[in-house]
């Protein structure tokens, strides 16, 4: 079967098939460098710390991503206060 054969039965572009008859894994997706996140930058500290004191509390009592949320947006608060 030719390519363009596979590519009709398959309903790819032929530019799929030849990149699939390249490799025998696909290749995958790899980043070229990390997501920016600027809003959030200066809370990974912070969120770390909460989810490592939390893996030695029992499941019903860790914080749920709205908890960890409202305890960041009380945190970020009292930063812009002190520095007014």
């Amino acid at each position: 079967m030719s390519a363009r054969e596979a590519a009709r039965y398959l309903n790819e572009d032929r530019k799929t098939i030849a990149k699939m008859l390249r490799h025998e894994l696909p290749p995958g997706y790899q980043r070229s460098k990390q997501p920016r996140r600027p809003t959030l930058d200066g809370f990974v500290g912070v969120i770390d710390e909460i989810l490592r004191t939390d893996r030695a509390l029992i499941k019903k009592q860790r914080h749920t991503a709205k908890r960890i949320f409202e305890r960041l947006r009380v945190c970020a608060t009292n930063v812009d206060m002190r520095a007014a």
